[in-house]
């Protein structure tokens, strides 16, 4: 399976704290059968000057990666960055934010409020040749109460990522996510892992739930999406 929304890379964000704790994830991930994970860690433009950022991402990737290997852990590591939307989003770098080789790249959209100049940015991406991914869709109020700009999104070539956690859990929200999901609305599932504690790395689980209500294909898509 591949987990494209992860925060095992430690000390970047509000994800894992030290490399040990990355390596205790890294080894959670592998038993739950994950064979590749993208480190996305947030990046808002506010925060940080991108060259700066991307100068302590790559000496702490490779870090990492370093140390994975010392324990011989059988997974692979993508690079790639949760990406804040703002309406100046298409002027940055975008290159050395998508995952790693490829043009997709991880968007966050705001929590408080679906921005106005959302589909017109995104479409901006779209025409300079990149495919928006649009971060645990199903954690946007504004998406459940209005579906049809989820469904714009989706009929213009954006692509929606679903947290396992969501699936996972009984209740409304799972009930959401699986019709988002049979509505062709979802095209990958992932853990955005923050923690050992925090959105555990159970992409294995939510994989066992869709297919039991969907069948195996439609889980099998979901957990090892093609970028």
């Amino acid at each position: 399976m591949t987990d494209l929304h992860t925060h095992i890379l430690s000390g970047i964000d509000d994800g894992a704290k030290t490399i040990e704790e990355s390596i205790s994830m890294l080894c959670a991930q592998v038993n739950s059968g994950v064979t590749t994970a993208a480190l996305t860690p947030h990046f808002e433009l506010d925060a940080a000057e991108q060259q700066d950022f991307l100068l302590r991402y790559n000496r702490l990737f490779n870090e990492l990666c370093e140390a994975a290997n010392d324990y011989k852990l059988p997974i692979r590591l993508l690079q790639g960055a949760e990406v804040a939307f703002t309406a100046i989003t298409p002027e940055l770098d975008l290159d050395s934010l998508c995952y790693e080789g490829t043009k997709t790249i991880l968007i966050e959209l705001p929590m408080s409020h679906y921005p106005p100049f959302s589909r017109e940015v995104l479409y901006r991406m779209q025409l300079e040749g990149y495919t928006p991914m649009i971060a645990h869709a199903e954690r946007y109020r504004y998406f459940a109460r209005k579906p049809d700009l989820l469904e714009k999104l989706v009929r213009s070539g954006t692509l929606i990522q679903v947290n396992a956690e969501s699936v996972i859990k009984r209740g409304r929200k799972r009930r959401r996510v699986l019709k988002m999901i049979s509505n062709n609305l979802v095209h990958v599932i992932a853990t955005d892992i923050h923690s050992m504690t925090t959105r555990l790395p159970t992409l294995d689980k939510a994989a066992k739930i869709v297919e039991k209500k969907l069948g195996p294909e439609t889980a099998q898509r979901l957990v090892n999406f093609k970028l």
